[in-house]
């Protein structure tokens, strides 16, 4: 069963960041931290996730994708066993360390320890899931009509430049795998209050020494409620004039995980003009899990 990583190891340094991406991106969001930070990285691409064809592969639940994580983890722990692991999810990937919490407290095995995770723009309820509720009444043969109304959420021109964006990203995707996790997270979620957000970060701190929730300026509505969770392992910040793919920035980035980049040096790209000669594109091949969804 394989998942493509983006890896960037060939520095010395006792921390391992991994790092999730929101709902139909994949790893190469994180390419232009990868190729300046001087800390060992990690960059998923979720199972169904990968450019090109997956016409091969049945969509994942929520569930199966927390379980291939939990695999992958627990593979490149091995592969560093002394390094401190930091857990870096966006939007969707927040939400998946947030369900790999409740896939460790469900299931017997040995849970990855993480030193740290930093969440940007979870999901608290239904509130803050327009996208995932428009795709997920979306008709995945035939999403043109969802697709355009996407496009028209936007109330400022540099929303709507970062939503056509992301909408150009997500139309090289395979619209099962968005439909099918958009559907689960949603069902994930409650439609108001806070009460299960905060219930489920109390089971991230199973895992992780500390939490850190950070914030686009749509959710300065909410931070007075969600700062009721907080306390010396959990705490919740708004990054000021942040729109929500701000947070994926390479300066924001870099405030999130605490830590100056380096001078940018001399570009030294590989043949694949994505890369630099510092970042590797992998595949792992986790063994047949108990919920596989391959076809044969």
């Amino acid at each position: 069963m394989p998942l493509r990583t983006l890896e960037r190891t060939d520095v010395d340094s006792d921390t391992l960041i991994v790092f999730l991406h929101g709902l139909g991106l994949d790893a190469e969001d994180y390419l232009p931290y990868l190729r300046e930070s001087h800390q060992r990285c990690v960059a998923v691409t979720l199972y169904g996730f990968d450019r090109g064809s997956t016409q091969d592969l049945e969509p994942a639940t929520f569930e199966q994708h927390a379980e291939y994580l939990s695999a992958l983890l627990a593979e490149l722990q091995r592969e560093h066993p002394a390094a401190r692991l930091v857990l870096v999810g966006f939007s969707l990937g927040a939400d998946m360390i947030i369900r790999l919490a409740d896939y460790w407290s469900h299931h017997a095995g040995e849970p990855a320890r993480i030193a740290s995770a930093v969440l940007l723009d979870p999901n608290i309820n239904h509130s803050t899931m327009t996208i995932s509720r428009v795709l997920a009444n979306a008709n995945p043969d035939d999403p043109l009509a969802d697709l355009k109304r996407i496009a028209t959420l936007p109330a400022s021109m540099a929303s709507f430049q970062a939503i056509i964006t992301y909408l150009g990203k997500i139309l090289g995707k395979d619209m099962r795998h968005l439909h099918r996790l958009s559907t689960d997270a949603v069902n994930y979620w409650q439609p108001d209050g806070y009460e299960l957000f905060g219930k489920r970060l109390a089971t991230v701190k199973h895992f992780a020494d500390h939490i850190r929730v950070l914030l686009s300026d749509d959710y300065q509505p909410h931070l007075n409620a969600l700062q009721d969770f907080q306390d010396e392992r959990l705490s919740f910040a708004i990054i000021p004039g942040s729109d929500h793919f701000d947070l994926i920035d390479i300066e924001n980035l870099t405030q999130a995980l605490d830590h100056p980049m380096p001078a940018p040096g001399p570009d030294t790209r590989a043949c694949d003009p994505r890369l630099t000669a510092s970042v590797t594109e992998r595949t792992h091949e986790l063994p047949q899990l108990t919920r596989a969804v391959m076809r044969y």
